[in-house]
């Protein structure tokens, strides 16, 4: 991997902001001094890459979308989803205190 000073970088999120980074490439490092605890990232910037192609062959381009949904935590309240599993697994909890209970009472 070839790293070069400017190409990689850290950056600190919460919005991503670039840290003052040093790269070293004899040890395939990149670092930068903080004084907290965070969310960082290593990015670089990405590559450019040429391709050679032929003439081109007589085609109909089809427009397509595509939309990516993320599936929301189940105990996310602010996604608008109802948490489910928390229900359930409260639902389960409450079930067996209440037949130990009546186990226990029952003897």
């Amino acid at each position: 991997m070839n790293l070069r000073e400017g190409v990689c970088r850290i950056l600190k999120y919460c919005p991503w902001v670039t840290l003052t980074s040093t790269v070293d490439a004899a040890t395939h490092t990149v670092s930068a001094r903080v004084s907290y605890f965070s969310c960082f990232a290593l990015f670089t910037e990405s590559a450019t890459v040429t391709t050679a192609t032929k003439a081109p062959i007589s085609a109909t381009a089809v427009p397509t979308t595509t939309t990516a949904a993320i599936p929301a935590a189940s105990g996310d309240v602010g996604t608008g989803t109802f948490p489910w599993t928390t229900i359930l697994v409260v639902c389960i909890v409450v079930g067996v205190v209440a037949g130990g209970a009546y186990y226990l009472k029952k003897e």
